[in-house]
């Protein structure tokens, strides 16, 4: 590494200025590079797994197998009563209000379980307040409490809804 004072044949002295602003654009530079081997680590390490499922009757359950069958192989097991709960609602709120084929995707990086329910409807689903006595409309407020966050994604045909559970 070349001494930040030294000045080539035909270059200006430098002053102490330049020196400076030149120490903080390498340091800019590799604390950058270091974010992206960070993210190009972590990405490495991710693993991801999907399933299919047509809409009928029996996808909830299918996803529930799917889920506990993935968290299982994976180690994951203290977190797998949570997951299958919240899939099993999503499925569902996909197979009524959706009325297509969905599909769960699991994605694990490190602690972090992120599970996705895809389907055909654009209509983002949103917390109700139904009262004590109603019989359905609770499915979302269960991913709202139980996981450590939720979202909705637009998709090019539909939506995605997921959600994060820590293992």
């Amino acid at each position: 590494m070349r001494d930040l004072r030294a000045v080539r044949p035909g270059e200006a002295p430098r002053t102490p200025e330049t020196m400076v602003r030149d120490a903080i654009e390498v340091t800019k530079l590799r604390s950058s590079a270091l974010a992206v081997a960070e993210r190009m680590r972590s990405v490495a390490f991710a693993l991801v797994t999907s399933l299919q499922l047509p809409p009928d009757n029996a996808a909830a359950a299918r996803a529930r197998r799917f889920v506990s069958d993935t968290m299982r192989s994976w180690g994951c097991d203290d977190a797998i009563p949570d997951a299958e709960l919240l899939v099993s609602e999503l499925v569902t709120n996909a197979v009524l209000h959706a009325r297509s084929a969905t599909r769960v995707t699991i994605e694990r990086d490190g602690a972090m379980l992120r599970f996705s329910v895809y389907d055909a409807s654009p209509t983002r689903p949103r917390l109700r307040d139904y009262g004590p006595d109603a019989v359905t409309g609770r499915g979302l407020l269960l991913v709202d409490r139980i996981s450590q966050r939720w979202g909705v994604d637009a998709e090019d045909s539909g939506k995605r809804v997921w959600f994060e559970v820590r293992t």
